[in-house]
């Protein structure tokens, strides 16, 4: 029973948290700001999360994580593997668009402590990566893959993460973003 309740109060943490952040942003905002959004007291906080840089990050992985399930959703019922990652990548940039605010507070505020913030990105671009790779994996097992050797998934894996990551800052801010995401990615998966 505790560790339900426990879940619930960081849910609650997190909730506030993400909402002040977008509110404020990243450096404005304090640990008694979310204390206050959360009608939780600063010790409860500090209960669950040392500090705010360690909120910042359990709001980060817990957006990707929804976002990463909405994806999952989108390539249901699809059988070809670069069509499944096509429609996948595509997906993640239009839900990423979405939450705009709190990818360029990791992107932006948060850039001045470059340690810092290549760790979170690094987790939260790790979280998309293990998708891409079991994608590939299954696609290899199947025959579908066959240009490339298994044990070149991994880093094809991280290499079209780290192109996701580049796609979605070139286009977070173009008025015709998802026709021209589309284009690329449909450059990339049928090939050249």
């Amino acid at each position: 029973m505790n560790l339900l309740k426990d879940e619930e109060v960081k849910k609650s943490i997190l909730e506030a948290a993400l909402n002040v952040f977008q509110k404020w942003g990243y450096n404005k905002t304090t640990m008694q700001d979310i204390a206050k959004e959360a009608r939780k007291g600063k010790s409860t906080l500090y209960y669950y999360y040392k500090s705010k840089e360690e909120i910042l990050e359990a709001v980060a992985i817990q957006e990707m994580h929804r976002i990463i399930s909405i994806a999952e959703n989108s390539i249901r019922g699809i059988s070809l593997t670069r069509d499944k990652i096509r429609t996948f990548i595509f997906t993640l940039i239009h839900e990423i668009n979405k939450t705009a605010s709190l990818y360029s507070l990791i992107a932006g505020e948060i850039s001045a402590d470059k340690k810092y913030t290549e760790m979170l990105l690094q987790k939260v671009i790790g979280l998309e990566e293990i998708h891409i790779y079991k994608m590939l994996k299954d696609g290899f097992v199947t025959g579908e893959i066959s240009y490339l050797k298994e044990d070149e998934l991994e880093l094809a894996a991280r290499a079209i993460s780290k192109f996701n990551s580049a796609l979605i800052n070139t286009f977070m801010i173009d008025e015709e973003r998802e026709k021209n995401i589309d284009i690329i990615l449909r450059m990339i998966s049928k090939g050249i």
